[in-house]
């Protein structure tokens, strides 16, 4: 890969930018850099769930444009949720969407938070409040 990279280094070194190699990744810098940072195109919302809802689980929406795409980590109550490093059978990450399946008020319910990173920065989402409730149904 580094020398790929110098290869093309010695190739383009009339072209304006810089090409660096760091960490396995290609990162360009100068007038031609089209790399930035995640901004955020969806983000959580509160949700109610209720024990009569018809698929039992909640999803929570997260997206963000970035380049290159954005890694995705969420929060519970200031907690990361570990997704990766203890599987869950209730929590999944779908892109950036976390789904919590059959969750339970004791351990589900709380303010959760969606983290967008990639090389070039980390943003967090607006604060969603998962809550648990009944329907009322009025006649």
């Amino acid at each position: 890969m580094a020398s790929t990279a110098l290869l093309l280094l010695g190739l383009l070194s009339s072209v304006p930018f810089t090409l660096a190699v760091l960490f396995g990744e290609p990162r360009i810098y100068g007038e031609d850099a089209t790399g930035y940072g995640p901004i955020f195109e969806e983000e959580p919302m509160d949700v109610v769930y209720t024990d009569d809802s018809p698929d039992k689980r909640i999803s929570m929406n997260c997206r963000a444009r970035a380049n290159p795409p954005a890694t995705y980590r969420w929060r519970r109550d200031n907690w990361e949720i570990k997704l990766m490093e203890q599987p869950d059978e209730h929590y999944s990450l779908v892109g950036g969407n976390l789904v919590i399946t059959n969750p339970i008020q004791k351990k589900h319910a709380g303010t959760y938070t969606c983290v967008a990173r990639n090389i070039y920065g980390t943003v967090l989402s607006k604060e969603a409040r998962v809550k648990f409730g009944c329907e009322h149904v009025t006649h």
